[in-house]
């Protein structure tokens, strides 16, 4: 085989170990989920029963109390509900893409723009630090999905009281977005720069598995605008994950659309 060649058929097995370990990551992600929906869902029903069977008794506290742990629990149902919807969109947003030259910055502050309430809401900062005019060649709507779930992601590492930053800065390839939070992050502490795949089988976490699919799924959707993400582990608890966005002169296709 051609040089050529050779590397054609390792980028296409590349290309089918990603997609392999996705679907691993999926099925044990929807395993996982299951449970954690049933365990909210079990909390709800039994301190509604217990308040209805024991309403005529209970203190002003114990009530208090009971309506608290149902709040927490409908809440983190809430969540995870918001967690499977994140998936079908991104899922949603990986057939045929239609590609346009785009301004990238528009795009970052309205994605921004749009979730700031909800970081708010959950007590954790969002701030553009640098915004820089440049250009890609995307399909808006699906890099607009790869960003919301990129920093909500974000926003469920870092937690109340936490941080998450977004810079965006020309590169020799067009854009590079950098989202950066405070929080546990995906990556083994210690570690260098991290590629974002899905965790091996064998037990993971669900929120690790949760936080690694919704960014490899993100990934397959960067690699067919012909660009990629990665994630660098910083040795204060937190992470940054980059996004690189090309333009059209860096690609060398220059069709109007294409599939992931």
């Amino acid at each position: 085989m051609t040089e050529p060649t050779l590397d054609l058929v390792r980028e296409l097995q590349a290309a089918n170990d990603r997609a392999e370990s996705a679907s691993r990551a999926r099925s044990e992600f929807l395993a996982g989920m299951s449970h954690e929906m049933r365990t909210p869902l079990h909390a709800i029903l039994s301190f509604a029963e217990l308040g209805g069977q024991k309403g005529a008794t209970l203190t002003p506290e114990k009530t208090a109390r009971y309506f608290k742990l149902i709040e927490e629990s409908g809440r983190r149902l809430l969540d995870l509900l918001g967690d499977l919807v994140d998936l079908a969109n991104l899922e949603a947003g990986k057939g045929v893409l239609h590609f346009a030259s785009l301004p990238v910055e528009s795009l970052v502050h309205g994605v921004v723009d749009e979730l700031r309430p909800l970081f708010r809401s959950r007590g954790i900062g969002l701030e553009v630090s640098s915004c820089g005019a440049t250009s890609g060649w995307i399909d808006r709507d699906a890099l607009m999905q790869v960003l919301r779930c990129v920093l909500t992601n974000a926003a469920r590492l870092s937690g109340p009281g936490g941080a998450v930053t977004v810079a965006l800065a020309g590169s020799e390839r067009g854009s590079l977005l950098s989202v950066t939070h405070r929080g546990s992050g995906i990556a083994p502490a210690g570690q260098g720069p991290a590629v974002v795949e899905p965790p091996n089988s064998g037990g993971p976490k669900t929120e690790a598995i949760r936080s690694a699919l919704i960014l490899a799924i993100c990934g397959e959707i960067l690699t067919a605008h012909g660009g990629r993400i990665w994630a660098d582990h910083r040795n204060d608890s937190g992470e940054t994950v980059h996004l690189e966005i090309p333009e059209r002169s860096s690609l060398p296709g220059d069709g109007a659309s294409g599939s992931v």
